[in-house]
């Protein structure tokens, strides 16, 4: 959070103290906090709201799909997440990933037709 804020007014000041006016200094604004604590369940607190279970889930959800860095993103995971609340976790075959480049030899080493 802090971070990402920062970064933003920095770039604010650098372009205007290249406008010839003065820089903003930065003041942190506590603006709550989100937590997932495992599937379906989460807290949540901003101000003197405070929220716990699914809801709360949601809210962590939401917070950190909305702080991916381009739209695109931010629908590829939420899409993901939804798809996962209602369609379960897939689940794949992941034995080639222990040994991922016995799939590459065996390729390698075919016949070329």
């Amino acid at each position: 959070q802090h971070a990402v804020r920062q970064a933003k007014l920095m770039a604010k000041n650098i372009t205007a103290v290249l406008r010839g006016e003065l820089p903003v200094e930065y003041v942190h604004k506590n603006l709550g906090a989100v937590a997932g604590l495992g599937l379906y369940n989460g807290v949540f607190q901003s101000g003197k709201l405070a929220l716990k279970g699914f809801i709360a889930w949601l809210a962590h959800r939401g917070y950190h799909g909305l702080a991916m860095p381009s739209w695109e993103r931010k629908w590829r995971v939420i899409w993901g997440w939804w798809n996962n609340l209602w369609l379960g976790r897939d689940i794949v075959n992941l034995s080639t990933v222990q040994h991922p480049r016995y799939v590459f030899e065996e390729f390698a080493a075919r016949p070329k037709p």
